[in-house]
């Protein structure tokens, strides 16, 4: 999977979602735990036994092929519209400014809509990503088809040179293709790998970015030298404790920087080290949660589960409920939601009620903003975005809302790296 290769054109509606896709009980080598879990998205509550309300939901469902078939015609169509991306991870006002789409004469444009609601640069983008803290952001020039970098202004500090394109992620380098191999640039677009690699990720904290040649993934440092030769499956990011998630051998471990493994491979998923030092791992359907020596600390029965998040709490669902749990797998919000999503650093959690309605919890469980909306993306620097009938709001942690979304925005791109709230 490069992850830099996806179209945020796809991206439609940011919703906590319930966790059903997590990874399926016979591990997929070419599929990594993101794949598995940020696809899906839902607004509202599946039947609950669809096999005895085929006769009397029998019209519904005609129509609801009908959006199937209208779906995939979108789909088709926006698969055409020239090279793809996708950010690793667009957080809602990212430093600042938060990347939309909007139908004009010219087609889909994007641009970038500040804390107010107002445009900050105007749509004049084939495609845009977020923008990092040295200013820049990835765009693709609607008129040669090519990324470069754009800074604050709307104007390209970097010339759109480059088949593909990622953000600088707050690192010094950016991952971008040209003559169809990947490599790095500098903030002045200088190389500084050369484009050598089939598919290239962010560099991470310690230093190592993951790449892959052919079918294998490996790690290299910043001088574009291998510490970790290509030889996994699959892979994942090095996370902030040190430790990055690989798949050999048909099954997923952990290993450190030097490629020696940390949790041997045995689990058909895992996640990265929590704050409080768990690792969330699914085997044969189930989930659970493991230690640095890969024992289990929180028996794998549950059938979803996200993460701890830094408030010490991870959401679980068990029997098509979702609640939330301790370190000591105590649970500490009783799972009664039809849908929830992970606490964030704001201290709140989307919770989905029985009507198919979206609000949100604090971590005591208590409700602080009533279920009433369609959809609703997790909170990132004191803002969400929730659609309440048809129309999109910028809503803060009280309920209020600062401001609606622009009236003629087609899409909307708070790409976020909660599993179940992307």
């Amino acid at each position: 999977m490069n992850e830099q290769s996806r179209d945020p054109e796809k991206e439609v509606e940011a919703t906590p979602v319930r966790p059903d896709a997590q990874p399926a009980q016979d591990a997929q080598p070419e599929q990594t735990p993101q794949e598995q879990t940020s696809e899906g998205e839902t607004t509202g509550r599946t039947l609950d036994n669809p096999r005895t309300r085929r006769l009397l939901f029998g019209a519904l469902a005609a129509a609801v092929a009908l959006v199937v078939i209208a779906a995939a015609v979108l789909i088709i169509w926006l698969s055409t519209r020239g090279p793809k991306y996708e950010p690793h991870e667009v957080v809602l006002f990212n430093h600042g400014l938060t990347p939309v789409a909007v139908e004009t004469a010219d087609g889909l444009l994007w641009g970038y809509i500040d804390e107010d609601g107002e445009w900050s640069v105007e749509p004049a983008f084939a495609a845009a990503g977020a923008f990092s803290s040295n200013g820049l952001a990835p765009a693709r020039d609607k008129a040669t088809g090519k990324w470069g970098f754009i800074n604050r202004d709307g104007k390209f500090s970097i010339e759109p040179k480059f088949e593909e394109a990622d953000a600088f992620h707050d690192t010094k380098f950016a991952a971008v293709r040209q003559n169809g191999a990947w490599g790095y640039i500098n903030a002045r677009g200088e190389w500084v790998v050369n484009p050598q690699f089939d598919e290239a990720f962010p560099f991470a904290a310690n230093g190592l970015a993951r790449v892959k040649i052919g079918t294998e993934y490996g790690y290299i440092n910043r001088t574009g030298v291998y510490v970790i030769t290509p030889r996994y499956t699959d892979a994942e990011d090095f996370d902030k404790k040190g430790y990055a998630a690989v798949y050999e051998f048909g099954r997923w471990g952990l290993i450190d920087k030097n490629g020696d493994y940390l949790v041997n491979p045995q689990f058909d998923s895992i996640e990265a080290f929590a704050d409080n030092g768990l690792v969330l791992v699914s085997l044969g359907g189930k989930f659970g949660f493991i230690n640095r020596a890969g024992a289990y600390v929180i028996e794998a029965k549950y059938d979803a589960a996200d993460s701890f998040a830094d408030n010490g709490l991870a959401m679980v669902a068990l029997d098509g409920k979702y609640g939330y749990i301790n370190k000591k797998g105590e649970v500490v919000i009783e799972l009664k939601y039809d849908g929830a999503g992970s606490f964030t650093d704001d201290g709140l959690a989307a919770v989905q009620n029985e009507a198919g309605l979206w609000g949100y919890i604090n971590k005591k469980g208590e409700t602080v903003i009533e279920p009433k909306y369609a959809a609703a993306s997790p909170f990132r620097f004191g803002l969400a975005v929730v659609r309440e009938g048809t129309v999109w709001r910028c809503i803060d942690k009280t309920g209020d809302a600062p401001f609606e979304l622009p009236a003629d925005v087609w899409l909307i791109t708070p790409y976020l790296a909660d599993k179940h709230a992307a």
